[in-house]
């Protein structure tokens, strides 16, 4: 039988209810164990045991089989890689002078084929330099606690890192959450301040009204007090005429008896004329209370209108210490973000087209290099589990926008906007909950 393909691993999606998953790579019937399974559960691989988790039944011709699991609920969700791991060995041994064993012969080949190709997707698999590279014999050093990997300055070999990866890691998302809670302090004082800036702002419209009211008291008090002065001045002036009119009723009863009645009548019209002229004193007086009262109106409008002022001057004040404290704010925030970017080795996965998050771009640097407009999609936590709490920084570095998309089931706050603000812009996704997620940065609508 031919190996005609080179094929040495397939997957399968598990639901936990079916228990069979089939093959069609090569393998040899006569070693069943030589296919092996194992299973990835957000992000945890479990190497499943022959007999105990799976059996094998390997097609009649060499040319795939059957996996069929023991307990397909136990062995949960997850992916499902059936792969072969020919044994390397070889129990074939061909006697002199005997008749040919062409069968026997040709399966010792398909098994040295079969073990070529699995060395083969083996190296696939592992980090190579490229064939143009005149570095050899590339060593790693010996395992240091907690250290990572780097060059050495000749670029010739790995060396460990002098500092704590992980430490180094926590140091820099401590620093960034400082960050980000100074950035949020800053918003909210801003909020605060533009809050404060219009209560200021509605006062002081209050405090014109009412000056504009004291003003227009002050107007009708002084027609009062006009009307007033009138009013006087017609009361003396009847007045007078009353005491002409006696004085002629008076004479003209010395001169005649005659004239006694006409006298009467003078007295009497003296004495209406008298009358009138004390109802118009009356009604002075009254004209007097009511300018008195609007003047005392006016002057409580004007001491109103002044506390309005001196609220709207404590706002004013208030609203610019809130300013002076948002302007603090933001400061430290972009000091904590300036050292959070300085303690973090940030690595950078340049794309050039549209491109959904993994879970590897955890605390990396996003880099859309495009001169077109390019989409940055946030899968759901079901599609791609990326723990709460991560960050993931994105820049516009082609000229090409970058629009922020979900796919319909991820909620994703920001004040700004989803779309970087121009090339170079830089901006951050921190992840809050399972399907929730925070965009800040230089971003717009």
């Amino acid at each position: 039988m031919s190996v005609s393909s080179t094929t040495r691993k397939q997957q399968v999606v598990l639901d936990g209810i079916t228990s069979t998953a089939t093959f069609t790579f090569r393998a040899l019937t006569s070693a069943p164990t030589d296919i092996k399974c194992s299973v990835l559960t957000n992000s945890t691989t479990t190497v499943l045991t022959y007999t105990t988790d799976y059996t094998v039944e390997i097609n009649s011709d060499g040319i795939g089989g059957t996996v069929t699991l023991v307990a397909p609920a136990t062995t949960g969700l997850g992916t499902l890689t059936v792969y072969r791991e020919t044994t390397n060995t070889q129990e074939s041994d061909y006697d002199d002078y005997n008749q040919f064993p062409a069968n026997t012969l040709e399966e010792d080949l398909d098994k040295l084929v079969m073990q070529i190709q699995e060395i083969i997707e083996t190296f696939r698999r592992c980090a190579k330099l490229p064939i143009e590279s005149i570095i050899t014999d590339l060593d790693f050093p010996e395992p240091s606690a907690g250290k990572g990997l780097k060059w050495n300055l000749a670029t010739t070999g790995l060396i460990n890192t002098t500092y704590n990866a992980d430490e180094e890691a926590v140091a820099a998302a401590t620093s960034a959450a400082t960050a980000l809670a100074a950035q949020l302090a800053a918003t909210t004082q801003s909020t605060l301040a533009g809050l404060y800036a219009t209560t200021s702002s509605t006062h002081a419209t209050s405090a014109l009204a009412a000056q504009t009211a004291a003003e227009l008291a002050e107007t009708n008090a002084e027609t009062a007090e006009t009307n007033a002065e009138t009013a006087e001045t017609n009361a003396e002036t009847a007045a007078t005429n009353a005491e002409n009119y006696v004085s002629t009723a008076s004479t003209q009863a010395t001169l005649s008896g005659l004239y006694a009645s006409t006298a009467s009548t003078g007295a009497l019209t003296a004495s209406t004329q008298a009358l009138a002229a004390a109802t118009s004193a009356t009604t002075a007086l009254s004209h007097s209370t009511t300018a008195l009262t609007h003047a005392t109106t006016a002057l409580s409008h004007s001491t109103t209108a002044l506390t309005a002022s001196t609220t709207a001057l404590s706002h004013s004040t208030t609203a610019l210490t809130a300013s002076t404290l948002a302007l603090a704010y933001k400061n430290a925030a972009a000091t904590s973000a300036a050292i959070a970017l300085a303690t973090t080795a940030i690595l950078v996965n340049e794309v050039t087209d549209d491109y959904i998050l993994a879970l590897t771009d955890v605390n990396m640097l996003i880099d859309l290099n495009s001169a077109g407009a390019i989409t940055l999609m946030v899968p759901s936590n079901s599609s791609v589990a990326i723990p709460t709490g991560s960050i993931i920084a994105i820049r516009q570095k082609g000229a090409g926008q970058v629009t922020i998309t979900t796919d319909g089931t991820v909620t994703i706050n920001s004040s700004d906007g989803l779309k970087t603000s121009a090339q170079y812009a830089v901006a951050a996704l921190i992840k809050i909950d399972t399907n929730t997620w925070i965009a800040t940065g230089s971003l717009e609508v």
